[in-house]
C-alpha cells in the first residue's frame, strides 16, 4: 500500500512538471473525490438495510393478525386462493396511488399539423 501511494505521488509530481502546489490541488481533489464516494456507498448501505429492515417488520406485521381478528390455526391456515385475492388487492391498490399520482400532472399537448409548431420553420427567414 506504501508503495502505491509513494507510486501515486510520483506520477502526479511528474505530470505537474514537480510543482508542488498543483501536486497539493491534485492530492485534495483525489482525497475529496474518494471521501465523497465513501460517503455515498455508506448512504447506500444505509438505505438498503433500512429498507430491508422495513420489509422485515412488515413481513413480521403479516404473520400477526390484526385486533379484532380471531386467530388462524395451523390447520386452518390461508388458502392459496385468499393468497391470490391479497396479492391483486395490493396490486391495485398499488396502480391507484400511480394513477392518482398521474392524473395530478400538468401536460402539454401540441397540435400536430399547427405551423407555429414546425420544427423545420425555425431554419426559413421571412
Amino acid at each position: 500500500m506504501f508503495w502505491l501511494i509513494i507510486g501515486v505521488l510520483l506520477f502526479l509530481l511528474i505530470r505537474n512538471q514537480f510543482d508542488m502546489q498543483r501536486t497539493g490541488k491534485d492530492v485534495r481533489r483525489i482525497v475529496r473525490a474518494a471521501g465523497r464516494a465513501a460517503r455515498s456507498a455508506v448512504r447506500a448501505f444505509r438505505d438498503s438495510a433500512q429498507e430491508a429492515r422495513k420489509e422485515a417488520e412488515a413481513r413480521k406485521a403479516e404473520k400477526k393478525p390484526a385486533e379484532g381478528e380471531e386467530a388462524v390455526s395451523a390447520a386452518g391456515a390461508e388458502t392459496a386462493e385468499t393468497k391470490e385475492n391479497r396479492e391483486l388487492l395490493k396490486e391495485m391498490e398499488r396502480k391507484a396511488g400511480t394513477a392518482a399520482m398521474l392524473a395530478g400532472v400538468p401536460t402539454l399537448s401540441f397540435p400536430e399539423n399547427d405551423p407555429k409548431y414546425d420544427s423545420s420553420r425555425k431554419y426559413t427567414y421571412a
